[in-house]
């Protein structure tokens, strides 16, 4: 059953097309700022959010293949990781845009042959096993919970709060003497459900061979931090329980909105627009709104100004032809009023759509860091790349790979 049509659907694929793109962009970014600060647990959580948001977008388009990757790698990248293996957790990043971009490009031009992804997941199981392996060796010890909720449930745990609800989050570690991780998710699922209303928990689901070892969940309940601690304590089941108030977890970090689901931007016309003016004062990073329109509708509205230039003109000479044959008529001096102020205002609006159908190059230079950081990775080389001309993330980008050192520099 399509619950779009053919046109509406098209309309669908070239939007995730252009977002994707986007995305990929990001992804290749916050690979770059891995690389200079392993282990920054900021950085792994943007990732998810991009990752996320590529997952969802590319279901929605029915992209199953890209979508499932995505799901891996989102699973897979955690703060813990990223400190453990921090300059293979940035290689990891990388590897999956380029990837990813190699499955866009075989979606977008209809191809039958998409690639499976097969070495990315390959490299992914290399580090979560390797993580894995580190975690049996260390001594048990009592660790602090990341809580590195994913985009969609950040949002739910954020919706309680703002409704009033008492909202928990639950980190419970697998027990070692637990040989079924599953069985632990179940019992500790089922505990919380009996308290209140579950918000998330992850994983969200598991086969019995699956191997994780913490469950993490949200919950809205009136018991207290003790009671759901004991709750969730299960004997060889789990251990290592804390509790904490999700009100401070918001209130320490205000993770910035992503990109907006496929689906909301195409109903945009159907249904009211969301006031999103208070979550972009409370964003860390300043998000700029963008309005995508077609090409050709820009350039038919350049042309309609450019006819109401050539009519204004037009005017403007059937007025002078008027003063000279009626120099003491008192509609002169009106006609001349009239003639200035929309002489005014069609000089303004051709200067703005002049300015809306500029291209921006920033999108071809934000390319060049990467590029010059695989140039310098193959040569072994140490290079800086400076971009100069407008005050964004890549001025003073350096990418420091090996001995020798060559300096690069660009202007824009």
């Amino acid at each position: 059953m399509s619950f779009f049509s053919d046109e509406r659907a098209s309309e669908l694929r070239e939007l995730f097309f252009e977002s994707a793109t986007e995305l990929l962009q990001a992804l290749n970014d916050d690979g770059l700022q891995l690389e200079k600060r392993p282990g920054d647990s900021e950085i792994v959580r943007q990732v998810r959010r991009t990752v996320h948001t590529l997952k969802g977008d590319s279901a929605a388009c029915g992209f199953q293949e890209l979508s499932s990757l995505a799901h891996v790698l989102e699973d897979a990248l955690t703060p813990e990781l990223a400190q453990q293996h921090g300059g293979a957790v940035a290689e990891l990043v990388l590897n999956a845009a380029d990837t990813f971009q190699q499955m866009l490009s075989a979606y977008r031009s209809n191809s039958s042959e998409v690639p499976d992804g097969a070495a990315l997941r390959y490299q992914i199981d290399e580090l979560v096993q390797s993580k894995s392996l580190a975690s049996a060796a260390a001594p048990t010890v009592q660790s602090t919970p990341v809580f590195a909720w994913s985009e969609y449930h950040g949002v739910v745990i954020a919706d309680a709060v703002k409704r009033g609800l008492k909202v928990w989050e639950v980190a419970a570690d697998v027990d070692a003497n637990c040989l079924v991780p599953a069985a632990a998710l179940q019992m500790v699922k089922s505990a919380l459900e009996e308290m209140g209303t579950l918000l998330v928990i992850t994983p969200e689901e598991a086969a019995p061979t699956q191997k994780f070892t913490r469950v993490e969940a949200a919950v809205a309940t009136g018991y207290d931090a003790t009671h759901i601690q004991q709750k969730c304590t299960i004997p060889a089941v789990t251990a290592n329980v804390v509790v904490r108030r999700a009100e401070k977890a918001i209130e320490e970090e205000s993770e910035p909105a992503d990109q907006s689901d496929l689906l909301g931007i195409l109903d945009q016309d159907q249904t009211k627009p969301a006031d999103s003016a208070a979550a972009h004062k409370d964003s860390n990073a300043v998000l700029q709104e963008t309005l995508r329109v077609d090409a050709e509708k820009i350039d038919s509205v350049l042309n309609l100004v450019g006819e109401l230039v050539i009519g204004k003109s037009m005017l403007t000479q059937t007025v002078a032809d008027f003063d000279k044959r009626f120099a003491k008529d008192p509609l002169r001096a009106k006609f001349a009023d009239a003639l200035a102020f929309q002489a005014r205002v069609l000089n303004d609006l051709q200067k703005q759509v002049m300015k809306i159908r500029m291209v921006p190059v920033e999108h071809l230079f934000r390319r060049f860091p990467r590029l010059v950081r695989d140039v310098s990775k193959t040569c072994d080389k140490t290079v800086e790349l400076v971009v100069s001309g407008q005050d964004t993330d890549l001025d003073k980008g350096i990418l420091d790979m090996r001995p020798a050192s060559h300096r690069l520099g660009l202007s824009g």
